[in-house]
């Protein structure tokens, strides 16, 4: 995906976060999709950083809406997050 492409979906994400403010498990689902969108393009520093952003996001979303039953959603956003961070 071209990084004008994923612009315009993080975009598209802001204004979903606007209409709909609330946690919810579809956006963290696209949350950590546009975060493996970031990481493909990984020779822009900003998009690796928001990567880092999304990932932390969806696992906080992922928890709150989830609870018990997105532990292992959670696990593998974290493992995902720390091979960003590494």
């Amino acid at each position: 995906m071209s990084q004008a492409a994923l612009r315009k979906k993080l975009e598209a994400l802001l204004q979903l976060d606007k209409l709909l403010p609330f946690a919810m498990a579809e956006k963290a689902r696209v949350r950590f999709k546009l975060a493996q969108a970031c990481e493909e393009c990984s020779d822009a520093e900003p998009l690796l950083l928001e990567a880092r952003d999304l990932y932390t996001a969806a696992l906080e979303e992922t928890e709150l809406v989830l609870g018990q039953k997105g532990l292992r959603n959670a696990e593998n956003i974290t493992r995902r997050l720390k091979q960003l961070v590494c």
